[in-house]
């Protein structure tokens, strides 16, 4: 069985999840990853999530069911996350759909950036 391409790690000092991406992302991937995140005893409400889709290759899935998806609701609604990928690639154009459709739902803290340093500056301010 293949490594799971979503991974997670929790720091209760500083209440920040990471959620690392990496080659080809179903949404079965993102799934099992929100149950495992949302079941884990170490999230609690007050925590940000910083997703770094840097390493992600494709998203298996057309942008129609990509959006169909964004209007679930996933671990993070009122909670600022912060989303990094690189410009100019399908999962940053993803991302951008992934978004429009959760601030259409009253989704605000959510922000998507090219690296890693303005994001956790952003999560760092603790408002928007």
């Amino acid at each position: 069985m293949p490594a799971m391409p979503v991974t997670y790690q929790i720091d209760p000092g500083t209440s920040l999840v990471r959620c690392a991406v990496r080659g080809t992302l179903t949404l079965g991937d993102l799934t099992t990853h929100h149950d495992q995140l949302a079941g884990d005893p170490e999230l609690t409400a007050d925590m940000e999530i910083l997703w770094d889709f840097s390493a992600a290759d494709h998203f298996d899935h057309s942008a129609a069911k990509f959006a169909e998806a964004a209007e679930g609701t996933f671990v993070g609604l009122g909670k600022r996350r912060a989303l990094v990928a690189r410009p100019g690639t399908e999962v940053f154009q993803m991302l951008e759909i992934w978004i429009l459709h959760r601030a259409a739902r009253g989704d605000r803290g959510l922000r998507l950036f090219a690296t890693t340093e303005p994001a956790l500056a952003w999560l760092a301010q603790g408002t928007d």
